[in-house]
């Protein structure tokens, strides 16, 4: 007899995130393979996007110390 859905949830929400991660990603490409080649793409153009505003002076980094203690503030 095949898994029930909640039975494989809960036994999924046992495995470390990472493996969660995994399947996860597993999962999504084989509902749509292309979509998973779109996202890719579409994160490379905004990193590059972003990389020459960083060039150009259009904006300006922050450390990321500064980041992630502004982060932690707000979560606070």
């Amino acid at each position: 007899m095949a898994p029930t859905l909640e039975s494989l949830k809960s036994h999924v929400l046992e495995l470390p995130e990472d493996s969660r991660a995994a399947l996860a990603a597993f999962l999504l490409e084989t509902l749509d393979p292309p979509a998973a080649e779109r996202t890719e793409e579409a994160w490379l153009k905004e990193a590059l996007r972003r990389h020459e505003e960083l060039k150009s002076g259009a904006v300006e980094g922050r450390p990321w110390e500064d980041v992630l203690a502004k982060a932690q503030e707000k979560l606070r």
